[in-house]
Order: structure tokens, then sequence, then C-alpha cells
């Protein structure tokens, strides 16, 4: 019996794919933070590892650039799936960036006093003055309150100036007047 062209074969058909509502991200996710123990399979593991080791090299205080480029030589990867393993580590971990900004911070600062402390011993006030400047800045102790700079505003008093008009200051007034070639001229409203 022949079959029709429009009639399809239910052998031809390709199988459907398992479907489950978990991707690997959610595995990994689960195996952390899951209360129940998951058993992840190879791959998904040497996903965990290149994860756990891109945020690693984050919280070593390099940045996205140099965490993709390292993570793409360790595990012989390309470049944008180095690039997502940043991010899903980011995702599951945590961005350690705006942690690490207050010890960022701490080291500029003692680095800085350590140069303060030799430029003052070598007698160089120039670079001593500088770095003074740099080591407010960093610490934000040059921006001052604002209440100061509203007192002053406040003490600061609005000059006035008196005109009287005088016989002498009017002559004055048509003395320069006469001197500019112009006329008065009638005008009358137009509606």
């Amino acid at each position: 019996m022949e079959q029709s062209a429009l009639t399809v074969n239910k052998s031809d058909m390709p199988r459907e794919a398992r479907k489950t509502n978990e991707s690997t991200f959610d595995r990994i996710w689960n195996y952390y933070h899951s209360k129940s123990s998951i058993l992840l399979k190879d791959k998904e593991n040497e996903i965990r590892e290149r994860w756990e080791k891109a945020w690693y090299i984050l919280t070593e205080h390099r940045n996205r650039k140099e965490t993709v480029e390292l993570i793409q030589r360790l595990f012989h990867i390309e470049k944008w799936q180095a690039y997502d393993d940043v991010k899903n580590a980011q995702l599951l971990f945590g961005d350690p960036g705006p942690q690490f900004k207050e010890a960022q911070r701490a080291m500029v600062e003692t680095f800085i006093l350590k140069a303060m402390k030799k430029a003052f011993k070598s007698g160089n006030m120039d670079a001593y003055e500088k770095l003074i400047g740099r080591y407010m800045k960093n610490a934000g102790l040059e921006v001052d309150d604002d209440s100061a700079m509203e007192n002053k505003l406040k003490a600061i008093r609005a000059t006035t100036f008196f005109f009287t008009a005088d016989e002498e200051l009017k002559e004055k007034a048509k003395n320069l007047m006469s001197n500019i070639p112009a006329e008065d001229v009638d005008f009358e409203s137009v509606p």
C-alpha cells in the first residue's frame, strides 16, 4: 500500500528530546544552594570547575577581560565561552567587584602614605604637597560640608546703589545726548 505525500509515517518522525526543567546552570546552582545533594555529570562538573576558577580569578582584583583571557588559556576554550563562564560565575557566586572597592581604596591609601614619607624625608615638598592632595581625594576629605558654604553665603549682603537725580546730573545727561546724532520722532499706535 502506497502512502500519500500528505500523510506522514510516524516511524519517519524524529523522536522528541526529553524535556527537563533544569538547565546546566540550574543544576550547578542547585549543587551549591539546594538542601538535597545533587550529583553532577562529568561535563557539568567541568563547567562548574571553570566557573569556580573564573570567580576565584575575579576575586584577585582582576578585571573581566583579564579573567576571560586567563580562563581561555587555562581551559583551552573559545573567547565567547570564557565570557559566558565569567557571567555565569558572577550570577552563581555574586560580583566580587563592589566588595573590593574599599580594599582597593585602602591599598591606594597605603601607597600614598609611603610615598608621602619618602617625599618628606628627601625634602621634595612639591611631590609631598601633590601626594597630600591625592590622599585627600582618595579619602574623600576634599568635599567640605555644604553647611559651611551655606553659612558663608548667608553672611554676604547684597550691595545697594542709590542714585539721586540732581540738576547737575541731568545737565550732564543732556550734554551726552546732544552729541548723539539722533532725533525724536512722533509715533502713533496702529491697531
